[in-house]
Protein backbone atom coordinates (compact mmCIF):
# COMPACT_ATOMS: atom_id res chain seq x y z
CA UNK A 1 0.00 0.00 0.00
CA UNK A 2 1.40 3.42 -0.99
CA UNK A 3 1.62 6.34 1.42
CA UNK A 4 -1.20 8.13 -0.44
CA UNK A 5 -3.48 5.08 -0.22
CA UNK A 6 -2.65 4.73 3.46
CA UNK A 7 -3.68 8.37 4.10
CA UNK A 8 -6.92 7.89 2.20
CA UNK A 9 -7.67 4.76 4.22
CA UNK A 10 -6.98 6.55 7.52
CA UNK A 11 -9.22 9.44 6.45
CA UNK A 12 -12.00 7.01 5.60
CA UNK A 13 -11.72 5.28 8.96
CA UNK A 14 -11.73 8.59 10.82
CA UNK A 15 -14.75 9.80 8.86
CA UNK A 16 -16.58 6.56 9.57
CA UNK A 17 -15.78 7.09 13.24
CA UNK A 18 -17.30 10.57 13.11
CA UNK A 19 -20.51 9.13 11.64
CA UNK A 20 -20.77 6.49 14.35
CA UNK A 21 -20.19 9.04 17.12
CA UNK A 22 -22.82 11.37 15.64
CA UNK A 23 -25.28 8.49 15.34
CA UNK A 24 -24.69 7.51 18.97
CA UNK A 25 -25.12 11.14 20.01
CA UNK A 26 -28.49 11.57 18.32
CA UNK A 27 -30.08 8.13 18.78
CA UNK A 28 -31.38 8.90 22.32
CA UNK A 29 -33.66 11.55 20.75
CA UNK A 30 -35.79 8.78 19.17
CA UNK A 31 -37.74 8.36 22.42
CA UNK A 32 -38.97 11.95 22.53
CA UNK A 33 -42.48 13.01 21.41
CA UNK A 34 -43.65 15.37 18.69
CA UNK A 35 -43.26 19.04 19.64
CA UNK A 36 -44.25 22.54 18.48
CA UNK A 37 -44.92 22.69 14.70
CA UNK A 38 -44.92 18.88 14.54
CA UNK A 39 -48.50 19.06 15.81
CA UNK A 40 -49.91 21.11 12.93
CA UNK A 41 -47.79 19.50 10.22
CA UNK A 42 -48.09 15.84 11.30
CA UNK A 43 -50.13 14.96 14.37
CA UNK A 44 -53.20 17.05 13.48
CA UNK A 45 -52.77 16.89 9.70
CA UNK A 46 -55.78 14.93 8.42
CA UNK A 47 -54.51 15.08 4.83
CA UNK A 48 -51.65 12.75 5.80
CA UNK A 49 -54.25 10.17 6.78
CA UNK A 50 -55.90 10.35 3.37
CA UNK A 51 -54.45 7.65 1.05
CA UNK A 52 -55.27 9.94 -1.86
CA UNK A 53 -54.12 13.14 -0.19
CA UNK A 54 -50.68 13.42 -1.80
CA UNK A 55 -51.76 15.77 -4.66
CA UNK A 56 -53.21 18.18 -2.08
CA UNK A 57 -50.06 18.03 0.02
CA UNK A 58 -47.91 18.91 -3.00
CA UNK A 59 -50.07 21.87 -4.02
CA UNK A 60 -50.68 23.60 -0.69
CA UNK A 61 -49.01 24.75 2.50
CA UNK A 62 -47.78 22.31 5.15
CA UNK A 63 -50.13 23.08 8.06
CA UNK A 64 -53.58 21.61 8.73
CA UNK A 65 -55.63 24.14 10.71
CA UNK A 66 -58.52 21.73 11.14
CA UNK A 67 -60.89 19.76 8.95
CA UNK A 68 -58.21 18.87 6.45
CA UNK A 69 -57.71 22.48 5.32
CA UNK A 70 -54.06 23.17 4.52
CA UNK A 71 -53.03 26.77 5.04
CA UNK A 72 -50.05 28.95 5.93
CA UNK A 73 -47.16 30.59 4.10
CA UNK A 74 -44.80 27.61 3.84
CA UNK A 75 -44.76 26.04 0.38
CA UNK A 76 -42.45 23.09 0.90
CA UNK A 77 -43.84 20.17 -1.10
CA UNK A 78 -40.77 17.97 -0.53
CA UNK A 79 -41.26 18.31 3.22
CA UNK A 80 -44.91 17.32 2.79
CA UNK A 81 -43.82 14.36 0.64
CA UNK A 82 -41.38 13.18 3.33
CA UNK A 83 -44.06 13.55 6.01
CA UNK A 84 -46.54 11.62 3.85
CA UNK A 85 -44.06 8.76 3.33
CA UNK A 86 -43.12 8.72 7.02
CA UNK A 87 -46.77 8.54 8.00
CA UNK A 88 -47.32 5.55 5.71
CA UNK A 89 -44.41 3.72 7.41
CA UNK A 90 -44.54 4.97 10.99
CA UNK A 91 -48.03 6.38 11.55
CA UNK A 92 -47.57 8.67 14.60
CA UNK A 93 -44.40 7.10 15.97
CA UNK A 94 -41.90 10.01 16.11
CA UNK A 95 -38.92 7.65 16.32
CA UNK A 96 -39.17 6.77 12.63
CA UNK A 97 -39.39 10.42 11.58
CA UNK A 98 -36.34 11.32 13.64
CA UNK A 99 -34.34 8.33 12.47
CA UNK A 100 -34.70 9.45 8.86
CA UNK A 101 -33.69 12.99 9.80
CA UNK A 102 -30.59 11.74 11.61
CA UNK A 103 -29.57 9.64 8.61
CA UNK A 104 -29.99 12.65 6.32
CA UNK A 105 -27.75 14.62 8.68
CA UNK A 106 -25.07 11.94 8.40
CA UNK A 107 -25.27 12.24 4.61
CA UNK A 108 -24.75 15.98 4.99
CA UNK A 109 -21.67 15.32 7.10
CA UNK A 110 -20.22 13.32 4.21
CA UNK A 111 -21.13 16.08 1.73
CA UNK A 112 -19.46 18.71 3.93
CA UNK A 113 -16.28 16.62 3.94
CA UNK A 114 -16.44 16.33 0.15
CA UNK A 115 -17.20 20.02 -0.38
CA UNK A 116 -14.32 21.23 1.78
CA UNK A 117 -11.95 18.79 0.12
CA UNK A 118 -13.13 19.87 -3.35
CA UNK A 119 -12.68 23.57 -2.58
CA UNK A 120 -9.17 22.95 -1.28
CA UNK A 121 -8.32 20.86 -4.35
CA UNK A 122 -9.53 23.36 -6.95
CA UNK A 123 -7.97 26.30 -5.08
CA UNK A 124 -4.68 24.37 -5.05
CA UNK A 125 -3.91 25.70 -1.56
CA UNK A 126 -3.41 22.40 0.24
CA UNK A 127 -3.90 18.67 -0.18
CA UNK A 128 -4.55 18.21 3.54
CA UNK A 129 -7.10 15.51 4.44
CA UNK A 130 -7.12 16.72 8.05
CA UNK A 131 -8.90 20.00 7.34
CA UNK A 132 -11.96 18.42 5.61
CA UNK A 133 -12.09 15.84 8.42
CA UNK A 134 -12.30 18.52 11.11
CA UNK A 135 -14.92 20.40 9.12
CA UNK A 136 -17.09 17.29 9.00
CA UNK A 137 -16.39 16.57 12.68
CA UNK A 138 -17.52 20.04 13.78
CA UNK A 139 -20.57 19.86 11.55
CA UNK A 140 -21.53 16.42 12.82
CA UNK A 141 -21.27 17.19 16.52
CA UNK A 142 -21.71 20.93 17.04
CA UNK A 143 -24.61 21.64 19.44
CA UNK A 144 -26.08 24.33 17.18
CA UNK A 145 -27.23 21.59 14.77
CA UNK A 146 -29.19 19.67 17.40
CA UNK A 147 -32.44 21.52 16.68
CA UNK A 148 -32.20 20.90 12.93
CA UNK A 149 -31.44 17.22 13.38
CA UNK A 150 -33.97 16.15 16.05
CA UNK A 151 -36.80 18.69 15.67
CA UNK A 152 -39.01 16.96 13.11
CA UNK A 153 -40.55 20.25 11.99
CA UNK A 154 -37.06 21.37 10.90
CA UNK A 155 -36.51 18.57 8.39
CA UNK A 156 -36.63 21.23 5.67
CA UNK A 157 -33.28 22.55 6.95
CA UNK A 158 -31.60 19.16 6.60
CA UNK A 159 -33.25 18.36 3.28
CA UNK A 160 -32.59 21.64 1.45
CA UNK A 161 -28.98 21.60 2.62
CA UNK A 162 -28.51 18.04 1.38
CA UNK A 163 -29.90 18.78 -2.09
CA UNK A 164 -28.06 22.08 -2.45
CA UNK A 165 -24.69 20.65 -1.41
CA UNK A 166 -25.17 17.80 -3.87
CA UNK A 167 -25.80 20.40 -6.58
CA UNK A 168 -22.62 22.32 -5.72
CA UNK A 169 -20.58 19.14 -5.85
CA UNK A 170 -22.02 18.26 -9.26
CA UNK A 171 -21.13 21.73 -10.51
CA UNK A 172 -17.60 21.42 -9.18
CA UNK A 173 -16.70 18.12 -10.80
CA UNK A 174 -15.59 19.61 -14.12
CA UNK A 175 -13.03 21.75 -12.29
CA UNK A 176 -11.26 18.63 -11.07
CA UNK A 177 -10.55 17.52 -14.63
CA UNK A 178 -7.62 18.86 -16.66
CA UNK A 179 -9.81 19.35 -19.74
CA UNK A 180 -10.34 23.04 -19.22
CA UNK A 181 -12.60 25.57 -17.55
CA UNK A 182 -15.75 25.17 -19.63
CA UNK A 183 -18.90 24.13 -17.74
CA UNK A 184 -20.66 21.14 -19.30
CA UNK A 185 -24.32 21.86 -20.02
CA UNK A 186 -25.25 18.57 -18.35
CA UNK A 187 -23.56 19.68 -15.13
CA UNK A 188 -25.49 22.95 -15.20
CA UNK A 189 -28.80 21.20 -15.78
CA UNK A 190 -28.16 18.69 -13.00
CA UNK A 191 -27.07 21.48 -10.65
CA UNK A 192 -30.22 23.50 -11.37
CA UNK A 193 -32.49 20.48 -10.89
CA UNK A 194 -30.94 19.74 -7.50
CA UNK A 195 -31.21 23.38 -6.43
CA UNK A 196 -34.82 23.43 -7.64
CA UNK A 197 -35.50 20.43 -5.40
CA UNK A 198 -33.68 22.26 -2.59
CA UNK A 199 -36.01 25.25 -3.00
CA UNK A 200 -39.02 22.92 -2.90
CA UNK A 201 -37.71 21.69 0.47
CA UNK A 202 -37.23 25.25 1.76
CA UNK A 203 -37.34 28.65 0.10
CA UNK A 204 -33.82 29.44 1.31
CA UNK A 205 -32.49 26.90 -1.20
CA UNK A 206 -32.32 29.77 -3.70
CA UNK A 207 -29.02 30.82 -2.06
CA UNK A 208 -27.35 27.87 -3.77
CA UNK A 209 -27.67 29.73 -7.07
CA UNK A 210 -25.55 32.50 -5.53
CA UNK A 211 -23.17 29.95 -4.00
CA UNK A 212 -22.76 28.25 -7.38
CA UNK A 213 -22.05 31.62 -8.99
CA UNK A 214 -19.41 32.36 -6.36
CA UNK A 215 -17.84 28.97 -6.92
CA UNK A 216 -17.57 29.51 -10.66
CA UNK A 217 -16.30 33.07 -10.31
CA UNK A 218 -13.55 32.11 -7.90
CA UNK A 219 -12.46 28.84 -9.46
CA UNK A 220 -13.54 28.99 -13.13
CA UNK A 221 -13.24 32.59 -14.25
CA UNK A 222 -12.74 31.59 -17.88
CA UNK A 223 -15.97 29.59 -17.97
CA UNK A 224 -17.88 30.00 -21.25
CA UNK A 225 -21.38 29.26 -20.00
CA UNK A 226 -22.10 32.21 -17.69
CA UNK A 227 -25.07 33.31 -19.77
CA UNK A 228 -26.50 29.80 -19.76
CA UNK A 229 -25.93 29.58 -16.00
CA UNK A 230 -27.72 32.87 -15.33
CA UNK A 231 -30.63 32.14 -17.67
CA UNK A 232 -31.14 28.64 -16.26
CA UNK A 233 -31.10 29.86 -12.66
CA UNK A 234 -33.64 32.58 -13.48
CA UNK A 235 -35.89 30.11 -15.30
CA UNK A 236 -35.87 27.67 -12.37
CA UNK A 237 -36.71 30.51 -9.96
CA UNK A 238 -39.62 31.61 -12.15
CA UNK A 239 -40.93 28.03 -12.34
CA UNK A 240 -40.85 27.85 -8.54
CA UNK A 241 -42.74 31.14 -8.25
CA UNK A 242 -45.34 29.89 -10.75
CA UNK A 243 -45.82 26.67 -8.76
CA UNK A 244 -46.05 28.50 -5.45
CA UNK A 245 -48.16 31.51 -6.40
CA UNK A 246 -50.03 30.20 -9.42
CA UNK A 247 -50.61 26.49 -8.82
CA UNK A 248 -50.55 26.17 -5.02
CA UNK A 249 -51.70 29.72 -4.29
CA UNK A 250 -49.37 30.01 -1.28
CA UNK A 251 -48.43 33.68 -0.79
CA UNK A 252 -45.34 35.04 0.89
CA UNK A 253 -46.17 36.38 4.34
CA UNK A 254 -46.90 40.09 4.44
CA UNK A 255 -46.25 40.14 8.19
CA UNK A 256 -45.81 37.48 10.82
CA UNK A 257 -47.29 37.96 14.32
CA UNK A 258 -43.78 38.40 15.75
CA UNK A 259 -41.98 41.38 17.25
CA UNK A 260 -39.31 41.48 14.54
CA UNK A 261 -41.86 41.22 11.72
CA UNK A 262 -44.00 43.98 13.21
CA UNK A 263 -40.95 46.21 13.66
CA UNK A 264 -40.10 48.95 11.19
CA UNK A 265 -37.40 48.51 8.54
CA UNK A 266 -35.15 50.83 10.55
CA UNK A 267 -35.56 48.70 13.66
CA UNK A 268 -34.87 45.52 11.70
CA UNK A 269 -31.68 47.05 10.27
CA UNK A 270 -30.62 48.10 13.78
CA UNK A 271 -31.19 44.50 14.89
CA UNK A 272 -29.11 43.05 12.05
CA UNK A 273 -25.67 43.39 13.78
CA UNK A 274 -27.13 41.67 16.86
CA UNK A 275 -28.36 38.78 14.69
CA UNK A 276 -25.03 38.19 12.93
CA UNK A 277 -23.02 38.60 16.13
CA UNK A 278 -25.34 36.21 17.96
CA UNK A 279 -24.87 33.56 15.29
CA UNK A 280 -21.08 33.93 15.33
CA UNK A 281 -21.08 33.73 19.12
CA UNK A 282 -23.03 30.46 19.30
CA UNK A 283 -20.89 28.92 16.57
CA UNK A 284 -17.74 29.75 18.53
CA UNK A 285 -19.19 29.21 22.02
CA UNK A 286 -22.62 27.51 22.00
CA UNK A 287 -23.75 28.78 25.42
CA UNK A 288 -26.92 30.69 24.49
CA UNK A 289 -28.80 28.32 22.22
CA UNK A 290 -32.48 29.01 21.65
CA UNK A 291 -35.30 27.72 19.50
CA UNK A 292 -36.95 31.16 19.54
CA UNK A 293 -35.54 34.67 20.01
CA UNK A 294 -37.76 37.77 19.86
CA UNK A 295 -35.14 40.50 20.41
CA UNK A 296 -35.68 43.81 18.56
CA UNK A 297 -33.22 46.73 18.73
CA UNK A 298 -34.95 50.11 18.38
CA UNK A 299 -32.19 52.48 19.49
CA UNK A 300 -28.72 52.98 17.98
CA UNK A 301 -27.46 54.00 21.43
CA UNK A 302 -28.24 50.53 22.79
CA UNK A 303 -25.22 48.35 23.64
CA UNK A 304 -27.04 45.56 21.81
CA UNK A 305 -26.53 47.58 18.63
CA UNK A 306 -23.13 49.24 18.86
CA UNK A 307 -21.45 46.35 20.70
CA UNK A 308 -22.19 43.79 17.96
CA UNK A 309 -21.64 46.44 15.27
CA UNK A 310 -18.10 47.15 16.54
CA UNK A 311 -17.39 43.43 16.80
CA UNK A 312 -18.54 42.81 13.22
CA UNK A 313 -16.51 45.79 11.98
CA UNK A 314 -13.38 44.36 13.62
CA UNK A 315 -14.04 40.89 12.18
CA UNK A 316 -14.62 42.34 8.70
CA UNK A 317 -11.39 44.37 8.80
CA UNK A 318 -9.42 41.39 10.06
CA UNK A 319 -10.91 39.09 7.43
CA UNK A 320 -10.24 41.62 4.68
CA UNK A 321 -6.62 42.08 5.74
CA UNK A 322 -6.20 38.33 6.03
CA UNK A 323 -7.45 37.77 2.50
CA UNK A 324 -5.32 40.62 1.17
CA UNK A 325 -2.23 39.00 2.66
CA UNK A 326 -2.94 35.36 1.79
CA UNK A 327 -5.09 35.65 -1.38
CA UNK A 328 -6.79 32.47 -0.19
CA UNK A 329 -9.69 31.76 -2.54
CA UNK A 330 -10.80 28.88 -0.30
CA UNK A 331 -11.09 31.26 2.65
CA UNK A 332 -12.97 33.82 0.53
CA UNK A 333 -15.40 31.20 -0.79
CA UNK A 334 -16.30 29.90 2.66
CA UNK A 335 -16.56 33.39 4.17
CA UNK A 336 -18.89 34.50 1.35
CA UNK A 337 -20.81 31.21 1.63
CA UNK A 338 -21.44 31.99 5.30
CA UNK A 339 -22.67 35.50 4.55
CA UNK A 340 -24.80 34.57 1.53
CA UNK A 341 -26.52 31.69 3.30
CA UNK A 342 -27.35 34.02 6.20
CA UNK A 343 -29.15 36.54 3.97
CA UNK A 344 -32.60 34.85 4.07
CA UNK A 345 -32.61 34.83 7.89
CA UNK A 346 -31.22 38.30 8.64
CA UNK A 347 -34.76 39.68 9.03
CA UNK A 348 -34.30 42.39 6.44
CA UNK A 349 -37.69 41.00 5.46
CA UNK A 350 -39.36 40.34 8.82
CA UNK A 351 -39.66 36.66 9.77
CA UNK A 352 -41.53 34.85 12.54
CA UNK A 353 -38.62 35.21 15.00
CA UNK A 354 -35.36 37.15 15.31
CA UNK A 355 -32.97 34.20 15.49
CA UNK A 356 -33.23 30.40 15.65
CA UNK A 357 -30.52 27.76 15.94
CA UNK A 358 -31.91 25.73 13.03
CA UNK A 359 -31.30 28.64 10.65
CA UNK A 360 -27.56 28.11 11.08
CA UNK A 361 -27.60 24.56 9.68
CA UNK A 362 -26.35 25.71 6.26
CA UNK A 363 -24.35 28.87 7.20
CA UNK A 364 -22.31 26.87 9.74
CA UNK A 365 -20.59 25.10 6.82
CA UNK A 366 -19.19 28.35 5.47
CA UNK A 367 -18.22 29.62 8.91
CA UNK A 368 -16.23 26.56 9.91
CA UNK A 369 -14.73 26.24 6.45
CA UNK A 370 -13.35 29.79 6.64
CA UNK A 371 -12.11 29.39 10.23
CA UNK A 372 -10.38 26.08 9.54
CA UNK A 373 -8.67 27.37 6.38
CA UNK A 374 -7.37 30.31 8.41
CA UNK A 375 -6.19 28.15 11.31
CA UNK A 376 -4.49 25.70 8.95
CA UNK A 377 -2.58 28.55 7.31
CA UNK A 378 -1.55 30.07 10.65
CA UNK A 379 -0.26 26.76 12.00
CA UNK A 380 1.51 25.62 8.84
CA UNK A 381 5.00 24.55 9.85
CA UNK A 382 4.15 25.00 13.56
CA UNK A 383 3.46 21.49 14.77
CA UNK A 384 3.11 22.33 18.47
CA UNK A 385 0.59 25.09 17.83
CA UNK A 386 -1.37 22.86 15.44
CA UNK A 387 -1.41 20.04 17.99
CA UNK A 388 -2.71 22.48 20.60
CA UNK A 389 -5.51 23.65 18.31
CA UNK A 390 -6.40 20.07 17.37
CA UNK A 391 -6.65 19.07 21.03
CA UNK A 392 -8.84 22.13 21.64
CA UNK A 393 -11.22 21.16 18.83
CA UNK A 394 -11.46 17.61 20.13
Amino acid sequence: MTEGQSKVRRSGILLLGVLFVALALYLPSLKHPFIWDDEGQIVENDVLRDPHGLPRLLTASTFDVGGGELTGVFYRPLVSLINYANFRFWDLNPAGYRLLQILLHLLNVLLVYRLVRTVLDVSKETTSKTLPFFASLLYALHPVNVESVIYIGAIGEVLYTLLGLAGLLVLSQHLRRPSGQDIPATALVCFCLLVFASILAKESGVVFFLAGGMFLFLFARNAKRWVLYTVTCCMVTLIYLWLRLGVAGVPFAAKYPSAISQASLTERLLTLPYIVAHYIQILVAPIRLTIYDKTVINNAASPLFWGPALMLFAITVFGGLWYRRTKSRAFLFFALFFLVSLVPVLNIYGLDMTTADRWLYLPAIGFWGAILVMLYSITQGKRRLRALLVSGLL
